[in-house]
This record gives C-alpha cells, structure tokens and sequence, in this order.
C-alpha cells in the first residue's frame, strides 16, 4: 500500500521532515546575549563573535550591551534575551532570591577587580608594603566610591573588602553610582575618593596616577574566594531544553574562544585592540594578561566556584545565612560544556 511504501508510514516520514526541518531553524536561528559591562572580562565572547566560532557552530550571535549590571539577568528572564553573561555571584543571588536563571558556561575562574582610592585619600591610611589586607581595606572608611550599579558585583566587592575590616559598607562609606566611563573623570574632578571596577579601567587610573591599589582580587589578596565562578553564560529554566543545539553551539564556540586565549595570546590581543580601539594598546595587552591568568581552558562549571560566590554574598551581607542554598543543584548544567 501506498502508506507502507519502502516499510515506513508516511507519517513517520513527516515526522522525520518536521524534525530535520526543526533542527535546521534551531542551528541557523539568531540568539541575542546580553553583557552586563563593557569589560575585557568578556574577552571570550569578544573572541568567539570576532573569530567566527559561533558562526561556525551554525548559530548567529548578537551581543546586547543595553543591560548594566543585574539588568542583564532580568532581561534573560523575561526573555527580553537568550542569554546573559554575568558574573556568577548575582546569577546565584538571583536562585536564592527565586529568580531561576541556569548558568550552562563559565569563563573565567577567578575575580578580576580592583578596588582603588586617589593617593590623597590613601595617604590618610599611611600604608606601607607590608600592610596587610585588613587595613587596606580599613582605609576606605569615609570615602567616598563609585561603583557602576548599585547592588552590582563592584558594590558587592566594595561590601565584601569593608566587612574584612570590620566596617559597615552601608554607613561608614558613601557608594555613588556612576558609569564606567565617567569614573575617571570623577576621580580627577574630586567628585569621588575612589572606585571599584574591573579592567581595563581600574588601570587606567593607575596608569595616570589618579589611583592607588587598596584590594586586588585578581591579586589573591582574598584566597578564600579562589577558585571563584566569575563570568557565567546563563539562561531562563526551559530555554535549553527546548533549544538544545543552540546551546550546545553556544558553548562550543565559547570553548573554541577559551582555547584560542591560551594557545594565540598575540592574536587575541589584536583582536581586543580592535574592539577596544580608543585604549592605548599597551593597555589593552597588559589587560588581556590579567584575563587569561582568570581564564579557563574549558567552559565547564565546578561547584567550588558556586560555593565560594556564596561565601563572597554572605562575607558582603548581599545575601542573608537564611537564604544560603543547600545545594546548587538546577542552577547550572555542564549537558552543553561537554
């Protein structure tokens, strides 16, 4: 009979169709990542886009940079996006809070960030060489500090450094929100003691002489948070499992990026040059260098990083013991990583 025709149904042939046909609209299929800075932290995605990989994985990326701070997560939720890439602390505030977002990837390893203060302000503190890391941190009693959102991850790195010391973030210094490219002149105007922010702007005060190192978490100087899940590739609860191959996709072309980093670090450097063309390129390479010492070789989740995220939202009181996860179960997958 026509139906049994080659001994299969045409409905299973139609099926098949429609399947096929699925897959191929969820490879060529355009997804939207929001980033939550514009920062060489994201050196990975910059990567996978400049370089072709995910184009080569059969997935077409665009990068959102309309969503600062935690803005990017929500956006995910809703769905304003497909995914955002963030910092592994709020991501997992978020779960706590009820906010389900799934991290499937995880680029970089390690906190990448400086808290710095004007060296008139530092001076007050009288710090020397050997000064250890509690009273650095004191010396930020009374300053005043900009930070890019409020209860963004700078703010909770500013709380995290005062508990250290034994200070209150919220009543022994002043936090002012203020946008990355507006800190340095703030700091030069005298509008702010201080900021804290990752590269290449921390640097770049530094490098102009309008800031002193007080924390450095690329540095070590909090070993407790090492290793630590810092930028993270999340999406709502849902999304992969309906659109597996765009997340693997995702992923792959994020591995390919981690791997380039380690193997072509000159090539990288003049591929962030180019995205990153108003920087001196000097700095742009002695940032890269920062990065790729955080940057792992595979974008695989380890549950120690998640552990000490938590520890870093207790130490900066961002979040409550009563909100502390037993588990962190659901709020990542390694399906995609692998």
């Amino acid at each position: 009979m026509n139906v049994m025709r080659f001994g299969f149904p045409i409905q299973g042939l139609l099926l098949v169709a429609m399947a096929l046909g699925s897959g191929c609209a969820d490879r060529n299929k355009e997804i939207t990542i929001a980033l939550s800075a514009t920062s060489l932290n994201f050196s990975a995605v910059y990567v996978a886009e400049d370089m072709g990989f995910w184009k080569d994985a059969g997935v077409h990326v665009k990068l959102d940079l309309n969503w600062p701070g935690t803005a990017a997560i929500n956006a995910a939720l809703a769905g304003k996006v497909d995914f955002a890439c963030v910092p592994g602390a709020p991501l997992l505030h978020a779960n706590a809070r009820g906010q389900k977002l799934v991290a499937i990837a995880n680029i970089s390893d390690r906190m990448n960030a400086e808290i710095v203060l004007s060296p008139a302000f530092a001076e007050r503190a009288h710090l020397r060489a050997d000064t250890t890391v509690e009273e650095r941190c004191r010396a930020l009693r009374g300053a005043r500090i900009a930070v890019d959102t409020p209860n963004g991850m700078p703010h909770s790195q500013v709380k995290y450094a005062a508990s250290r010391a034994g200070l209150d973030a919220d009543r022994d210094l002043v936090v002012t929100p203020i946008a990355y490219p507006a800190m340095l002149p703030a700091l030069r105007s005298g509008q702010v003691d201080g900021m804290a922010a990752g590269p290449p702007w921390s640097t770049m005060a530094r490098k102009e002489g309008l800031a002193v190192v007080i924390v450095n978490f690329a540095a070590n100087d909090f070993p407790e948070l090492s290793p630590f899940n810092n930028i993270m590739i999340g999406t709502r609860p849902g999304f992969c499992e309906s659109q597996k191959e765009t997340c693997r996709n995702v992923v792959a072309g994020l591995n390919k990026a981690l791997v380039f980093m380690h193997e072509r670090p000159d090539e990288t450097v003049a591929l962030l040059q180019k995205r990153f063309e108003r920087l001196d390129p000097a700095l742009v390479k002695e940032v890269f260098g920062w990065v790729l010492e955080a940057t792992p070789r595979s974008a695989v989740i380890g549950e120690t990083g998640f552990a000490h995220a938590q520890d870093f939202l207790i130490g900066s009181k961002v979040l409550k013991e009563s909100e502390k996860l037993s588990s962190f179960a659901g709020i990542y997958t390694n399906d995609y990583a692998r």
